[in-house]
């Protein structure tokens, strides 16, 4: 499994906890600085839009909270498609989730800017711009 965006490694490190051999991928030396120190297998540095792996190199690609980010979704989605063998894994921030509300509450306070930089893909209602 390859998870990109994986940041410190959280989902990477549990995967490998649960016996899956996962690799994580970030584009962020910070976030995989501080990976590496939690985390003793394989990590990469490197852009979704670009993975510089072979074709079919992975049982699947994971996505965990992060997809929201990508400025072209498009292209990361064909490059896990070629990446990986058998799939992709999503995991997306519900807006009705207590973290997800802890989050617009921190921004609302300026303690959570993280959120300025993402890009909603797709909703069922009218959502405001938070730009």
């Amino acid at each position: 499994m390859l998870e990109f965006g994986c940041g410190t490694g959280r989902f990477t490190r549990w995967w490998h906890e649960i016996g899956i051999d996962a690799t994580g991928g970030d584009i962020s030396p910070l976030m995989l600085s501080q990976a590496k120190d939690l985390f003793s297998g394989d990590l990469v540095m490197a852009d979704s839009h670009y993975l510089p792996f072979k074709d079919q190199s992975f049982d699947a690609v994971a996505f965990i909270t992060t997809f929201e980010y990508y400025k072209n979704p498009i292209q990361v989605l064909q490059e896990a498609a070629r990446v990986g063998r058998y799939g992709i894994v999503m995991g997306m921030m519900n807006r009705n989730s207590p973290k997800f509300i802890r989050r617009r509450v921190q921004q609302a306070f300026g303690k959570n800017p993280i959120l300025h930089n993402g890009t909603i893909l797709y909703t069922s209602k009218p959502y405001p711009s938070y730009r």
